[in-house]
């Protein structure tokens, strides 16, 4: 806390992604808390979701200046390494996924969502659609992600805020996965 309150001091904004619970304000000490005043911000994902897309097409940079927007595969492929990260996921379930991704992409484009991914999977009527769906049920349901794009420009300003992720109430899975 003392060296987010002297980053903030200096102008320099921070965001910490809470999945131990050790920076809800409750745990926060009183003097950190008065420092920063509205410059500490909190996001409860488990009351508001994750302001984060996890199908949206990001900019890759190929080099110093040169960035080229993701392709339908490349997301597909990045969230079946995400979610394989967490639920190691068998070869015929992560490809029934990365292949209900690329469906979904091709349907509903910036759209795409874990409701769509979820109605791909159940479309799909094969076994590996089945397991696949059985691993990310409460992932599926709980749907954590809201579409509305977060706007990582918040680092770029020199505000000092302190923004807190908080993932209290979320299981551990569910957690792991909006970490990665």
């Amino acid at each position: 806390q003392r060296m987010l309150k002297e980053l903030s001091l200096q102008g320099i904004p921070s965001i910490i992604i809470d999945y131990t619970d050790g920076f809800k304000k409750s745990k926060l000490e009183d003097e950190f808390k008065d420092a920063l005043g509205d410059k500490l911000v909190q996001h409860i994902v488990f009351a508001n979701k994750f302001p984060l897309n996890p199908f949206k097409k990001n900019n890759i940079e190929l080099d110093e200046d040169l960035f080229v927007p993701e392709d339908d595969v490349s997301v597909a492929s990045r969230f079946k390494s995400t979610v394989n990260s967490v639920y190691n996921l068998g070869d015929q379930q992560l490809n029934t996924i990365y292949q209900a991704v690329l469906r979904g992409l091709n349907k509903y484009g910036e759209d795409m969502d874990l409701t769509v991914l979820k109605n791909e999977l159940v479309e799909d009527d094969s076994q590996a659609a089945g397991s696949a769906l059985n691993r990310l049920n409460e992932l599926l349901d709980k749907n954590p992600f809201v579409s509305n794009d977060f706007d990582w420009s918040v680092l770029d300003k020199h505000d000092g805020k302190v923004m807190i992720i908080q993932l209290t109430g979320l299981s551990k899975d569910i957690q792991r996965i909006i970490s990665e």
